[in-house]
């Protein structure tokens, strides 16, 4: 099963690689282990270091563009995040009890697994 499932990636990355390590870039983790699975895949170090300085260069024009709009509209945008402030907050909270809840509810499952 996983020999099947390690060739079917295999082949996504040979048909999808370019555009795999142009994405990667916007990914954190992505962004580290995409020269190594590259390598490990067998991509020509050529094809790879087109694909991936133009991932660079469509990361920094994204936050560039980002930033200077984000500058442009800094008023709007301040008025927006200051009436969303308690709604955010508020689903922030409940997000976190029941992330908590989920994990006790698990945890207990695992020590008392005839229980649950």
């Amino acid at each position: 099963m996983q020999q099947a499932h390690l060739e079917h990636v295999e082949g996504l990355f040979r048909r999808y690689g370019g555009i795999v390590v142009v994405l990667a870039r916007f990914f954190d983790v992505l962004r580290q282990l995409n020269g190594v699975v590259a390598g490990t895949l067998g991509m020509h170090w050529w094809r790879f270091l087109i694909y991936n300085a133009l991932g660079g260069a469509l990361w920094v024009g994204a936050w560039s563009l980002g930033i200077y709009l984000a500058g442009e509209h800094m008023a709007q945008l301040l008025r927006l995040f200051r009436s969303t402030e308690p709604y955010v907050a508020t689903a922030g909270v409940i997000a976190l009890l029941l992330g908590l809840l989920y994990i006790f509810r698990r945890a207990k499952t695992k020590i008392d697994p005839g229980r649950g």
